[in-house]
C-alpha cells in the first residue's frame, strides 16, 4: 500500500513525498520527477538535486522538500 503525502510540481519538474508499505513496515520516501512531454520520469536525487539550491536542477522553489527530505 502506498500514500502520497506531499505532491508539488513547477517547470517541468516535481516531487512527491509517499508512505510506502503498511503498519510497522511503511517507510516514508521522497521522489523527484522530470517532466519530458506528457510523462513524468523518475529522477536520480542525487545526480539533480545539487549540494545547494543554487546548484540544482530542481527549482528552488521545490529543492527543500525535494531534495532535502529523507
Amino acid at each position: 500500500m502506498s500514500k502520497i503525502e506531499t505532491f508539488a510540481c513547477k517547470d517541468g519538474w516535481a516531487f512527491a513525498i509517499a508512505e510506502v508499505g503498511a503498519g510497522a513496515h511503511a517507510v516514508i520516501s521522497t521522489y523527484v520527477f522530470q517532466a519530458e512531454g506528457p510523462y513524468w520520469i523518475p529522477q536520480d536525487r542525487a545526480k539533480v538535486c545539487g549540494r545547494t539550491a543554487q546548484s540544482s536542477q530542481v527549482p528552488a522553489s521545490l529543492y527543500t522538500e525535494a531534495c532535502m527530505t529523507n
